[in-house]
């Protein structure tokens, strides 16, 4: 607690606020080169059904394993989570797939934590704009709850989950919301998965 409290005084200060862009800039660049490398070396062509489909066939238990790992890699160079939740029900069926895809999702939410706070800090927790203020007071006022809405709506997306982390958001909070919320989601798409399947289909581009 002291440490954040230092973090965030240190960042009134001129050197306190170059501090601060600088591990901005640094987190950002980080992004844009996993990003870049995912595509560069064809990681990418794995977002398909059919090359997750080739992975996981005949491997039993192990199966569960690999499209686990394939996700969580991807999911870390911001390829987008949904697509492998949905694609997990898919090849592995409705629930056994919910438990394989939010297990992997939880893990790789986690791995983001820590990395987004590690390099980016919390610089949002002494923000003086009026509407961000007011955002950073409200999910820390009730973290657990609007961690299970986030997911609920946002589901994976770094577009909210970059700025939940660099918000000074607990570990503890952002873990508990998060597992319960992803839970939520899963469970409601995996009871309507037959009602979904058009939909699904369409995701994963099934013919």
């Amino acid at each position: 607690m002291q440490a954040r409290d230092e973090e965030q005084d240190g960042g009134n200060t001129a050197e306190g606020k170059k501090r601060t862009w600088l591990r901005l800039m640094a987190l950002l660049g980080l992004v844009l080169c996993l990003y870049g490398v995912a595509h560069v070396t064809g990681l990418t062509e794995l977002q398909s059904l059919e090359a997750l489909q080739q992975r996981v066939d005949g491997t039993g238990v192990w199966g569960w394993f690999i499209f686990a790992g394939i996700f969580i890699l991807l999911h870390q160079m911001h390829i987008p989570g949904v697509f492998f939740l949905l694609a997990a029900m898919w090849l592995f069926g409705p629930w056994e797939g919910a438990m394989v895809g939010g297990v992997s999702a939880q893990i790789s939410l986690m791995i983001h934590y820590f990395v987004i706070r590690g390099v980016g800090g919390t610089p949002l927790e002494g923000v003086q704009k009026q509407w961000l203020k007011t955002w950073v007071e409200r999910l820390h006022r009730y973290p657990v709850r609007a961690m299970i809405m986030i997911r609920l709506v946002m589901v994976m997306s770094p577009t909210i989950n970059i700025p939940v982390v660099l918000s000074g958001i607990g570990f503890r909070d952002y873990a508990v919301g998060t597992a319960l919320g992803l839970g939520l989601f899963l469970v409601v798409l995996a009871g309507c998965f037959d009602v979904l399947e058009p939909w699904i289909r369409n995701v994963l581009q099934i013919v």
